[in-house]
């Protein structure tokens, strides 16, 4: 998970109490500047020994493709190999913080556009 976005949907501090419930920690796509909850994301991941790893996240399609991880191919490419690679590393993360424009769109969408969606499919229900 990326334990930290402040925006909701992520498993805050309830992390320390199922930390044995994940491989890695992931880090937040949306970071700008100042602005950036994987300060503490990479504080937990070292305290609790645990990788960090980057994904797209793509809740939207522009977002997609532009954080990644990449590792090492194991000999075997099995579903337990890649798994032990991420535990284990080497890693490479890719993640850029977001553009300006990003951070308002991103801003914009999280607080304007997505809860009159939910309204919206609420009163249609």
């Amino acid at each position: 998970p990326h334990p930290f976005y402040i925006f909701g949907g992520s498993i805050g501090s309830r992390l320390f109490s199922e930390i044995d419930c994940f491989d890695a920690i992931e880090l937040c796509h949306f970071h700008f500047g100042l602005f950036n909850p994987n300060r503490r994301a990479k504080r937990v991941a070292a305290r609790f020994g645990k990788s960090m790893i980057a994904t797209s996240d793509a809740h939207r399609l522009h977002a997609f493709g532009g954080h990644y991880t990449s590792m090492p191919m194991p000999p075997a490419l099995t579903l337990e190999s890649v798994f032990a690679g991420l535990r284990s590393g080497p890693l490479r993360l890719t993640s850029p913080a977001c553009s300006f424009t990003d951070f308002v769109s991103a801003i914009y969408f999280v607080f304007l556009t997505h809860p009159f969606r939910v309204r919206r499919k609420l009163a249609e229900a």
